[in-house]
Parts: C-alpha cells; structure tokens; sequence
C-alpha cells in the first residue's frame, strides 16, 4: 500500500488555504491507497490549533486516512487525537521531543500507552529521527506492539536493521517505511508498503514497486520440497 502524506497548502498571507488542501486530497486519492493529513511534509507542526481543525473540517476521504500527531505533552495530545479522530481512524504520533532525555523507556511506555487507551482512535508510532532529533527504542516498540490499540509503525530511518528486527520479533505491527530510497528493502524485510513524501507526485511506480514484492514467492525453509 502506498500513502502520501499530505503537502498543506498556503495562501499569499501565510494562512492555510483550505480549499486547495482539499481539492490536494482529493485529487490524489484515486490514486493511492490512503491518505496522510498532517505527516512531517504537510506542516502540521507549523499550524495554530483553529488552522489543523479548520483544515480537517473540509476533508472527506473515501479511503483509510490518518493523522499526524507531534505534540510536546499529554495533555496537548490528548486535545489533538480528539480532533483527528473526527476524519481518521489513526493517528500516526512521534514521541515528544524537547524532554525526551528525561521520559526514558518508562516515560515513553506511558505517553503512547494512554493515548492509545482513550480508544478514539488507532495508534501508529512515528519513529522520524531526521525530523524529531529523537529515538524510539527498540525496546519500547517490542512493548507498545503488545498494546490491542496500537496497530501500525512507520519507520522513516532509512536503517534496515531496524525493519529486520521489527520481522524478526514477529510485531503484531502493520510495518510502513517512509524512506523512500530503502524502500525496496524496507519491503524484502517484511514492510507492508511506504507513506512516502514522493508518493504526491509518483505514486504509480512504488505502487508496481510494492505490487510485485508482494507477488514475490515465500522464502524456502531447510528441508523444503522443490
């Protein structure tokens, strides 16, 4: 599956423009398996509260869609997982960031654990150290995997010794890669496809990409027949 995630549009004034983000989604939805409002691209860090609100009130997609959730405290989370459950039935969260050396594994644990307890919406970690300047440990990913409310795993690293441990442990995770230039490895190790910036303007080729890997003939164990 190949989902983009959204670009926001602007207006001369620097406010976003919601009617063009709406005609944006829904001009590449047909094309895609899903939608992104919100990803690391689409500036969601850069908006007022009103303006994310305003800008999700004009979406209605047909296909699965998310939301992007970067938020600093529980608390302002919280606020926002409300709004996003409005248009998707995911979130995709980073863990906070300016703190982060004091959360530690215990801190981490709870941050993701209540928000996904509050049931509004599935959540998906957002591990994008590029952007956040923060890890998410192996160890608290093999944890909240076990959470019936947290789903999915965007990993946008770009380090394939992290999607073969995430296969290896056998996750109970829908695994995406959001680094487009591993993305073929990211698939040969068990991703289920990529929410990919470049998909907004080639989501075609990393379909037939995704398309064929999945075609690809299971692995042959020790001792199989043929």
């Amino acid at each position: 599956m190949i989902i983009p995630p959204l670009p926001t549009p602007f207006d001369t004034q620097g406010h976003l423009d919601t009617e063009a983000f709406r005609a944006l989604a829904q001009a590449l939805e047909p094309q895609v398996d899903g939608l992104l409002f919100y990803g690391s691209n689409g500036e969601g860090v850069h908006l007022t509260r009103e303006e994310r609100a305003a800008g999700l009130a004009v979406q209605s997609p047909k296909k699965p869609a998310m939301v992007g959730l970067m938020e600093e405290t529980l608390a302002q989370a919280t606020q926002a997982l409300e709004e996003a459950a409005q248009v998707g039935g995911r979130v995709l969260v980073t863990p906070p960031r300016y703190y982060e050396a004091n959360l530690g594994h215990d801190g981490l644990l709870r941050y993701f654990t209540e928000l996904a307890d509050q049931g509004l919406a599935e959540v998906w970690l957002y591990h994008v150290p590029a952007n956040t300047k923060t890890q998410l440990p192996l160890t608290v990913v093999a944890e909240l995997a076990k959470h019936p409310r947290i789903g999915g795993l965007k990993d946008s690293s770009g380090e394939l010794a992290r999607m073969a441990f995430y296969t290896a442990q056998k996750l109970d995770l829908k695994l995406y890669t959001g680094h487009a230039p591993t993305f073929l490895g990211a698939l040969a190790l068990g991703a289920k496809g990529g929410i990919l910036a470049v998909a907004n303007l080639a989501p075609r080729p990393y379909k037939k990409v995704a398309g064929a890997v999945a075609g690809w003939p299971s692995p042959r164990g020790p001792g199989s027949a043929g």
